[in-house]
């Protein structure tokens, strides 16, 4: 056997690598990942004397949502569809209960996904099947004949279209130019058997809408996590109120916030910042509540010289604009006129020892330049997710060492 699945921590692995060679016809060989993430059954057979199995985790292919741990291409030098058939176990990240909405599917040479079929799924509590160290949250199946890419993901279940059914650019996914010759609204509404409440979605709230083709382990190939020091709800909070919004502040029920706040999934009223490739759903009026009176912001349908900071202003009006520029602001019931650090479209820039160019003229840096959100896996998540870094700051900032914040911009010697 070479290869090993690689730990970083006792007892998870990151990814996974694996070849073995059988050697042997009178024992069943198992391949088992060091965590169990994955478990290959092969029985004895001298069909498989001498061949080798290859199991590596790979990046997922978009179409299902995925909930194993990872996403897996399998190889062999063995012959196919496979006599006797494998069995697979496969490690999902939640416990399982029988089948509930999860099965194992089989990504196939030709770039489609299916269910597998012809065999039965086992679970922890079946005694039936021989599987060591099982555990509940762990689904098998029984009728492993052919090898590409396997995963576990949730049922195609209810009355919808394969979400990514076109695949050229003009008409892909289901976010507008629907015409009478295509089929997109059932990728995201069921006309009779929906599975969800809210709007004949997959799902019971708002907040939930995307999660289906855009949270972690969704269909899509871009995946979002919102979470609490981005913009996702804090969960105990009832309400969520945007910091740094002039009065009246927008503000949203927590359990309805998410990502149709910002975004318009039929792309319809959007706008296309400068600097962005497209117009990435965004609203162009995204705060009603101002009745396009922004104090930075222009609400333009299509394409506009605008930039996403100035985007930004329409809930952060407070936070955006000279540092000499009041504005009136709500705490609590009270309201007052504050100031802030000054930002601006066109961003900060630096001196030649690195910091910033300090010019006390109306400039300052972007939304982004401040705020890089990429405390959570390295790289920015701008303006998603944070991690556990507050207020999408940069990497190891903490809430006890804000003046990293200030010092990784300005030179303190040149303090006076």
């Amino acid at each position: 056997m070479t290869g090993e699945s690689v730990k970083s921590a006792g007892a998870t692995a990151t990814k996974v690598d694996i070849t073995v060679t059988v050697d042997t016809t009178g024992t069943t060989t198992t391949i088992e990942s060091a965590n169990a993430t994955v478990k290959l059954i092969i029985p004895p057979s001298a069909a498989y004397l001498g061949k080798t199995f290859t199991i590596r985790s790979a990046p997922k292919p978009s179409g299902v949502k995925v909930v194993s741990r990872f996403y897996y291409d399998f190889s062999t030098t063995a012959t196919q569809p496979f006599n006797p058939a494998l069995m697979l176990v496969l490690r999902c990240d939640s416990s399982l209960t029988g089948m509930q909405d999860i099965a194992i599917y089989h990504y196939t040479n030709l770039g489609k996904w299916e269910q597998a079929d012809g065999g039965r799924y086992f679970f922890s509590t079946d005694s039936t099947v021989a599987v060591p160290n099982m555990n509940t949250f762990d689904i098998g199946y029984t009728n492993i004949t052919g090898f590409s890419g396997y995963a576990a993901a949730q049922i195609f279940f209810g009355g919808y279209n394969y979400p990514l059914q076109y695949t050229d650019t003009a008409t892909a996914g289901p976010h507008g130019n629907y015409t009478s010759t295509t089929n997109k609204c059932k990728e995201c509404h069921a006309v009779h058997l929906a599975i969800g409440t809210y709007d004949l979605t997959r799902v019971n709230a708002r907040n939930e809408t995307c999660d289906f083709c855009h949270g972690i382990g969704g269909v899509a190939s871009k995946q979002v996590t919102l979470d609490q020091n981005g913009h996702g709800a804090d969960p105990g909070r009832a309400e969520v109120t945007a910091p740094g919004d002039t009065d009246i502040p927008y503000s949203k029920n927590a359990k309805s916030w998410g990502c149709l706040e910002c975004h318009s999934a039929h792309d319809k009223q959007t706008t296309k910042l400068a600097g962005l490739s497209s117009d990435k759903l965004l609203k162009a009026d995204p705060n009603p509540l101002k009745n396009k009176n922004y104090l930075y912001y222009t609400p333009v349908v299509g394409e506009t010289t605008q930039t996403i900071s100035q985007w930004c202003s329409t809930c952060h009006n407070a936070n955006f604009g000279p540092s000499t520029d009041l504005k009136t602001v709500l705490f609590g019931s009270k309201t007052g006129r504050v100031a802030g650090h000054s930002s601006s479209s066109q961003g900060s820039t630096t001196t030649p020892d690195g910091y910033a160019d300090v010019k006390f003229n109306g400039t300052g840096p972007t939304c982004q330049q401040c705020h890089p959100a990429d405390g959570r896996i390295g790289t920015s998540e701008f303006p998603h997710s944070s991690g556990s870094v507050p207020g999408m700051l940069r990497s190891g900032i903490t809430q006890r060492g804000m003046d990293g914040v200030c010092t990784s911009c300005h030179n303190t010697v040149t303090l006076p």
